[in-house]
């Protein structure tokens, strides 16, 4: 029997292979794969990455699909999950729990609806809403709308797609009003429009054949489907099926939904009934077509005049549905529940809503991927060159394109350059967190503090930042061997060499900087050993040049005793710090690094203004806290009773 291939020589071995399949052969293997496999091929190389975030193939993927996985996504206030749609209903490990960065504790989403793998969602009635892929995380908020009068409120919402023009709208519709909003993915924007004439009932709209459904009541009480056609923005009706039975008996129907893209309500009889029915609309605006399908037995359920939401049919001829906004069943071909699952135990109902797993994007459409390929390059990076950081940090997934051009040095010289204002943050380091906040953003709102994911930092210990320039952050490590250079708008990061200076007993000072003469970026590092005032033992100073990408030893200041700060303070091409000498005892002065040169200079520190306070007594004067505001070097002047900035 021949011996186990060692498992290094078989990766090798599947390397090699991967690299000798043409592309065309990939893709087509890569196509037939289910999109939970996909996802995680992502991290396989960047050649799959690319391919797998194209818009075209995400297309592709999801119109060659023969079978699309289903899956319910559920919603409470205390949970956000989803689960397969033939999953065992008895194993509560099935129900998989969903990550939304901005969804609020004790608050469940409302669920605007769901098409092609996308769900559109809401924080709350009239803003915060967003088109997101739970299959892959990806999501996309859009403006809110325009603001709501206070006499009116938002009754009917919905979601769904315009084949005609491939493009995702979202509709509102205003009570007591005939007045709604129309959002489209491919403008951007909202418009609003009239005719919403129907009496709605704070319901989502069930999208099925171009168009989106809602349970309405006329004027006269009686009950239709109002349709709103999303390709011509227009209204009409579906017929109902009749409420009488041929024994005059009335049938309520409620539940509208979509059922394997046939429109489905869900009925019972107002004295003699014995189980739900689920009818469903065999034919399209046909009123004969609606026909009975399934059924569920009342002797299974509590409350037979609760309501039962029909959500999908799983394999094997069953039916799933939510029993009174708090279970999920799951029913045999003759109507008896085999499977049950409690959702909610509290007053809070849960919402539910089927989608497909996909790959497509809610941030590029086709027709806007068709649009950018037919633009020029000089225009594609005349566009780009525009746009912020944080936005062409997303685009870098549109295609292999884009992701190499956002991805260039020079393109990113050039943006940097542009810039007319650039988007300035406020780093936060702490032993638990490590996060930015904006400069302009709210300080009494606590969710505008955004955690930064830095994989190197270690639990308890804040990561110390040794400087920042250009967008660049120099961070270290408290064991004064591990630094890096890192732009935290893109997560990239570069750790640099070991300087391999003496720990022992000593006092640190660092600096990062850029010397724009040679276009490179440095690191200084210091180390002064003192036992007290009197008995200084000596003094090392290593410096990192990116360009090199190594360390070179360089003379550093004989004899400081004090630095009030580690940091040096980058402004003009040189790094600054405030300190205090030794000899001569107790001088206060600022020492300058040149980058440019390499070596230390001396500048002048302020005058204390004593003849300012010459009539009053007892008036101490100190200056401390140097820092760079607006490009220039600034300190603190601390008097007696006050304080200034110079």
């Amino acid at each position: 029997m021949k011996a186990a291939m060692p498992l290094r020589r078989k990766k090798a071995a599947m390397l090699r292979t991967r690299k000798t399949l043409p592309e065309d052969l990939i893709r087509e293997i890569l196509l037939r794969l289910p999109v939970k496999s996909l996802v995680r091929f992502r991290c396989v190389s960047k050649r799959w990455l690319f391919l797998i975030c194209d818009p075209h193939f995400a297309k592709s993927h999801f119109d060659r699909a023969s079978e699309h996985t289903q899956r319910l996504l559920l919603s409470t206030p205390l949970r956000f999950g989803s689960l397969e749609t033939d999953a065992p209903l008895w194993d509560r490990s099935a129900v998989r729990e969903l990550f939304f960065p901005f969804k609020q504790e004790g608050r469940a989403f409302k669920i605007v609806g769901s098409c092609n793998g996308l769900v559109c969602v809401s924080l709350s009635q009239n803003k915060g809403f967003y088109i997101w892929n739970p299959s892959t995380g990806s999501r996309r908020k859009l403006p809110d709308p325009p603001e709501t009068p206070p006499d009116l409120e938002i009754r009917a919402h919905g979601f769904g797609y315009d084949s005609s023009t491939e493009d995702y709208k979202v509709v509102l519709g205003l009570f007591p009003s005939s007045e709604g909003r129309v959002f489209s993915s491919k403008r951007n924007s909202w418009k609003t429009i009239e005719h919403f004439v129907f009496d709605f009932n704070d319901s989502a709209g069930i999208f099925c054949n171009g168009t989106l459904h809602w349970e309405v009541f006329l004027e006269d009480y009686t009950e239709t489907i109002a349709a709103f056609d999303l390709a011509e923005e227009e209204f009409w009706e579906v017929p109902m099926p009749l409420q009488y039975d041929d024994h005059h008996e009335e049938i309520i129907f409620y539940s509208l939904m979509n059922l394997g893209g046939r429109l489905c309500l869900t009925c019972r009889w107002c004295y003699s009934s014995t189980h739900f029915e689920i009818w469903v609309m065999q034919e399209y605006g046909v009123r004969e077509s609606w026909a009975p399908m399934f059924e569920v037995r009342h002797s299974d359920l509590i409350n037979c005049r609760c309501s039962l939401i029909p959500l999908c049919f799983p394999r094997g001829e069953k039916l799933e549905a939510i029993y009174m906004g708090k279970e999920l069943i799951r029913t045999d071909h003759d109507g008896a529940i085999l499977e049950r699952l409690t959702l909610s135990s509290d007053k809070a109902s849960c919402e539910a809503a089927v989608f497909f797993e996909s790959l497509l994007s809610p941030k590029v459409t086709m027709a806007m991927a068709r649009t950018v390929m037919t633009l020029s390059e000089d225009m594609i990076v005349g566009i780009l060159l525009r746009l912020a950081v944080k936005i062409l940090a997303r685009f870098r997934c549109v295609s292999n394109h884009w992701r190499s051009l956002i991805s260039d040095p020079q393109f990113a010289k050039r943006h940097f350059k542009r810039a007319s204002e650039h988007t300035q943050k406020i780093l936060l380091s702490t032993p638990s967190t490590l996060g930015f906040i904006e400069i302009d953003a709210p300080f009494w709102d606590g969710s505008a503090t955004r955690d930064l994911f830095f994989r190197f930092k270690q639990r308890g210990r804040a990561v110390k930042t040794v400087g920042s320039c250009n967008g660049l952050v120099c961070v270290a490590l408290y064991n004064q061997k591990d630094f890096y250079i890192w732009n935290p708008s893109t997560g990239a990061h570069r750790k640099l060499p070991d300087p391999e200076v003496s720990p022992d007993g000593g006092t640190y000072k660092y600096g990062f900087g850029y010397d724009s003469s040679s276009g490179d970026y440095k690191v200084l590092v210091a180390s002064y050993v003192a036992r007290n005032p009197g008995h200084f033992l000596g003094s090392e100073g290593k410096l990192f040049s990116l360009k090199r990408n190594s360390w070179i030893r360089i003379q550093v200041l004989d004899n400081p005793y004090i630095s009030y700060y580690s940091a040096g303070i980058l402004c003009n091409g040189a790094l600054h710090w405030e300190v205090l000498l030794d000899e001569p005892y107790n001088c206060e002065m600022i020492v300058a690094f040149n980058s440019a040169e390499e070596k230390f200079v001396n500048v002048p520190y302020p005058p204390i203004p004593i003849e300012e306070y010459a009539e009053e007594e007892d008036i101490d004067i100190c200056f401390r806290g140097l820092r760079n505001l607006g490009g220039r070097l600034c300190l603190t002047c601390y008097r007696t009773n006050s304080s200034s900035y110079w």
